[in-house]
């Protein structure tokens, strides 16, 4: 019953979309009805090759994925560090939702948040409200 749910495109290793991205007419809108708004990243440079490597590793079904550790990558112009993450509820990870959480406590004035799907259980609805 598990499904691949996850918006990724990359292109020569080099360049990636990470986001929502619906391609359809039904999205572009009608005079009655607007269009879908759909949010994804840009990503450029050397760390496009650790998530093309992810996704080969997506699409081969490979049982084990593996996350870097530490701050991550660099982008093409070397000063906004980047990071991988993933929830697989299955294999017992929940990254995302730990790095959402430490993102929040960290803030010092605000918090916005972009996210598809998102319902806050009840240790991210605490951590919100402390702010």
């Amino acid at each position: 019953g598990r499904r691949m749910h996850h918006k990724i495109v990359v292109v020569d290793k080099n360049t990636a979309l990470v986001g929502g991205l619906n391609i359809a007419d039904k999205y572009y809108g009608t005079a009655n009805e607007p269009p879908w708004l759909d949010f994804a990243v840009l990503i450029k440079g050397n760390v496009c090759k650790q998530l093309h490597i992810l996704c080969e590793q997506l699409f081969a079904k490979k049982t084990r994925i593996r996350s870097r550790d530490g701050n991550g990558q660099k982008n093409s112009s070397g000063n906004i560090p980047i990071r991988f993450l993933r929830n697989d509820w299955v294999r017992g990870k929940n990254e995302i939702h730990k790095n959402y959480i430490r993102a929040i406590r960290s803030s010092e004035r605000s918090v916005v948040l972009v996210a598809s799907y998102f319902l806050p259980g009840y240790t991210l609805r605490k951590a919100l409200n402390r702010k």
